[in-house]
């Protein structure tokens, strides 16, 4: 994603009242998120230094509670469908709209605090 779609989808994030952070490539990523513990993961395949399928074997894998959020051209269809049994993964294709992306963050968080409530 460009640093424009970035900004935006972190201005959108935190209108959930969530806390948003970016990263530009999978590398970045991965030392963001080993600062900070997400509830979510955003995630482009296609990156710089490190794309999406690498982040995903070093950090999603690991983690398989993590609900992840893969923003995919259609080409990665494939892929994603592979992923779906190393963690709870919803996929947002691109072009998306904006309201799209608000409904899919405000079903992980509602299935996560479900899951927290329930122990």
């Amino acid at each position: 994603m460009t640093p424009l779609v970035c900004r935006a989808l972190g201005r959108l994030v935190e209108g959930l009242s969530c806390t948003a952070c970016s990263a530009q490539d999978g590398s970045e990523g991965l030392a963001r998120v080993a600062q900070e513990t997400p509830d979510i993961i955003l995630l482009d395949l296609v990156m710089p230094i490190m794309n999406g399928l690498h982040f995903s074997r070093s950090y999603v894998r690991p983690h398989p509670d993590l609900p992840v959020v893969i923003v995919r051209a259609t080409r990665m269809a494939s892929w994603c469908t592979r992923q779906r049994s190393n963690a709870p993964l919803m996929v947002v294709s691109k072009p998306f709209e904006a309201d799209q992306i608000k409904r899919t963050i405000q079903a992980v968080v509602a299935v996560k605090a479900y899951a927290r409530s329930t122990g």
